[in-house]
């Protein structure tokens, strides 16, 4: 019981500091429905029968998964956001929750989910408080797949008001010449395409779309 209280008292902490709202539970995708509509597009022309999707937050994001392919797997790093994300998601029979940091959950997971399917589609987007996409991208490498790629939070050409990550201590920009060598390392030089969302609702963030050559 003190345990209990103890963990209770912990996620609302967490709640308080984060400013957490109900509006959280309520949009996915940061409330961007163009994103939302391209990604069920997207799902649907490549029959994507597992999405793995690395920043839970509270679940929102992935629950809307769900209804867009049969298998749903998810990475939080933050405690608090995991168990939050647990009981909002509770009876979901085809989502599995991970918690970790993502890249090393990645690794565990991948070499098993890649005898389960050839048809995957990663979303990045646990970049919040770190910045894990360079061990994300290695994870993926290492594993020898081949999915579509989709990272939120990146750099848009051409329109300014599109948001995007940046970490000026480790000069570090989400755009395109960041991630180059990681995508050749993933497809092969020549061995993917991409593409840039070009407008969005909500949070008004960028969006890369990935895809390999070959499917």
């Amino acid at each position: 019981m003190m345990l209990f209280k103890k963990l209770k008292r912990s996620i609302l902490n967490f709640i308080l500091a984060e400013r957490l709202s109900s509006d959280c539970f309520k949009y996915p995708f940061s409330g961007d429905m163009c994103l939302e509509k391209e990604l069920k597009k997207i799902i649907s022309e490549r029959n994507i029968d597992y999405v793995i999707e690395t920043g839970t937050y509270v679940g929102n994001t992935t629950k809307a998964f769900r209804s867009m392919a049969p298998k749903v797997v998810s990475i939080e790093i933050k405690l608090p956001l995991y168990i939050i994300s647990r009981f909002f998601l509770f009876g979901l029979n085809n989502i599995k929750l991970y918690h970790g940091e993502s890249s090393k959950v990645l690794r565990r997971i991948l070499p098993k989910l890649s005898k389960k399917t050839n048809s995957m589609l990663v979303y990045l987007d646990a970049h919040w408080y770190e910045n894990p996409l360079i061990g994300e991208l290695k994870a993926i490498s290492e594993s020898k797949i081949k999915p579509v790629i989709v990272i939120h939070d990146f750099r848009v050409p051409g329109h300014p008001e599109l948001g995007f990550d940046t970490y000026p201590k480790q000069g570090v920009i989400y755009e395109l010449s960041y991630i180059r060598d990681s995508l050749d390392e993933i497809y092969g030089r020549g061995g993917y395409s991409y593409r840039f969302n070009s407008k969005s609702e909500g949070a008004k963030r960028g969006c890369i779309f990935i895809f390999p050559v070959d499917s």
